[in-house]
């Protein structure tokens, strides 16, 4: 049987390309609007938010026991994180993943909170603030203590906010997904493509299920033929990287794919109407951005029908052997950490 191919697979492939640049982009700028403080003394605070409220940058302040700077940036999606190290005050900024280093006294007064604040300020890059900014903006109200008591403005020494454990929080990510598979087996083909992927976060694994399907096509004959899968498969990931600049996460996926054919079977004029399931493995690289709840990027992948696909009816039988299917898909995640 001959395969008479209708997509568009390359245009879809270009659009997704813009869609996935367009994102990157939003994600750079929705990052660069928030700055995380780790157990500041309550001076530096108050200097940080006044210095930065006229761009109108949120000023997240976390407990020493929050976690791992990296680990912040990405539960904040945050494109800025400083902290106290050793006498040093350290200011990283996640998009260039760049540090710089000030000395910081133990018993920091106002005046050098305030010398401080103008450092991360400048280490930030801002442009111009814009029009229509406080001219005088208030200090922040600080973050209270365990017993919601808030700190008197001034008070020296590291304050901790208590912040709910890793643990507490349900690590789920849903995904859709867009783009094209490539068939390379007998009948050569390129289709549009959509799926479904729900995962649930262990540390940095992700395990889960996916569910993929896509158009029909005609199989060329004395009257049309239409063939269909939908893959059904558990999948793992494992990301590596900054999630708020760049993370590459590969990709497994094993499980079934499900094939239909129905139509005229053959030139006698036998009808069809057959189904079939078979054995799916997939292998591919996931590239990413995040955005607080929100993740984008371009997956690539190699399906495999490994022991081929077998369709059977009461009377016919259709036999596709074993091949791969390159994939690129477009991916959107909701996350709920």
């Amino acid at each position: 049987m001959l395969i008479r191919d209708r997509s568009r697979g390359a245009p879809i492939l270009v659009v997704m390309l813009v869609a996935l640049s367009a994102l990157v982009a939003v994600s750079r700028r929705a990052a660069a609007e928030t700055v995380v403080l780790i157990a500041p003394p309550r001076p530096l605070e108050d200097a940080v938010r006044r210095s930065l409220a006229p761009w109108r940058i949120e000023v997240v302040v976390v407990g020493a026991e929050a976690g791992a700077p990296e680990a912040l940036a990405a539960a904040e999606a945050a494109g800025f994180v400083a902290w106290r190290e050793g006498g040093d005050l350290i200011f990283w900024d996640t998009a260039r993943s760049h540090r710089e280093r000030r000395a910081m006294a133990k018993d920091l007064d106002e005046a050098g909170a305030a010398s401080l604040a103008l450092s991360i300020k400048t280490w930030m890059r801002l442009p111009p603030p814009p029009v229509d900014a406080p001219l005088d903006p208030p200090p922040g109200d600080g973050v209270p203590p365990g017993d919601g008591v808030p700190l008197p403005v001034g008070a020296g020494g590291d304050v901790t906010a208590p912040v709910p454990a890793a643990s507490s929080v349900v690590r789920l990510r849903a995904d859709v997904g867009v783009g094209v598979r490539h068939n390379l087996g007998e009948h050569d083909r390129v289709l549009p493509r959509a799926s479904v992927s729900v995962l649930y976060g262990v540390r940095s694994l992700q395990l889960g299920a996916m569910f993929e399907t896509g158009t029909s096509y005609d199989l060329a004959g004395s009257d049309s033929t239409h063939w269909s899968h939908h893959v059904i498969a558990g999948q793992v990931r494992w990301p590596f990287g900054d999630p708020y600049r760049i993370a590459v996460v590969p990709v497994a996926s094993v499980g079934v794919v499900l094939s239909s054919a129905s139509g005229m079977g053959n030139p006698q004029g036998q009808r069809l109407s057959a189904r079939g399931t078979s054995p799916w493995l997939e292998a591919g690289v996931l590239v990413e951005r995040r955005w607080r709840w929100l993740a984008a990027g371009l997956e690539l992948g190699l399906g495999m029908v490994p022991a081929g696909q077998e369709l059977k009816d009461r009377s016919l039988k259709v036999t596709v052997p074993a091949h791969v299917e390159p994939r690129a898909m477009l991916r959107l995640g909701v996350l709920t950490y």
